[in-house]
């Protein structure tokens, strides 16, 4: 007569034993869930900060485009004013022979022709000047089109990571809703 009775207690021990891990895996099983939601949620706002970033890159693109735009433009006009200097240069030259020529009632002229050739002097050495600064920008220019691409490629493959780590969260996330309903049944 002892026999079924320690059955009983043992079979009633080992439900309870059963029940109370039952019990602790699902609470693990309902942690778990309530983490990789938090994942995925974190990976949700990872994608929209590197889609934000992906978007200030192509920004900062376009205005370095700009900017080397703007620099071809001045180099243009920079152009346009040492040739301008050149023929002024000319110019006083040619009105400095013809004032010597004049003799006496020339020298006035001299002195007009020598201010207008120091002037296209001072001109074409600023021109220079400016090429000299024009070069050191589009030099910079391209360095940060060059930095702008290599940032944009990163964005791009933190995003490729981001979205497998998401897709990788989800399914984790299913597999953890499944089992969470299996202990869900035998608790």
């Amino acid at each position: 007569t002892l026999f079924p009775y320690t059955t009983r207690f043992r079979s009633k021990q080992t439900s309870l034993v059963a029940a109370h891990k039952a019990a602790a895996v699902l609470e693990g099983v309902e942690r778990a869930d309530q983490v990789s939601r938090s994942g995925e949620n974190a990976v949700e706002q990872t994608l929209a900060g590197l889609n934000d970033m992906r978007q200030a890159v192509q920004g900062i693109a376009d205005k370095i485009a700009e900017l080397g735009e703007r620099t071809r433009q001045i180099g243009s006009i920079t152009d346009t004013v040492k040739s301008l200097a050149d023929q002024s240069n000319m110019l006083a030259l040619n009105a400095a022979i013809e004032a010597v020529r004049s003799g006496e009632h020339g020298k006035g002229f001299a002195v007009v022709a020598r201010e207008i050739r120091s002037l296209a002097d001072q001109s074409v050495q600023a021109t220079t000047r400016v090429r000299e600064i024009l070069q050191d920008v589009s030099a910079a220019v391209a360095v940060a089109v060059t930095m702008t691409e290599k940032g944009t490629a990163r964005v791009e493959s933190g995003l490729v990571l981001a979205r497998s780590s998401g897709e990788s969260l989800r399914e984790l996330s299913s597999m953890v809703k499944e089992s969470s309903g299996a202990v869900r049944q035998i608790t």
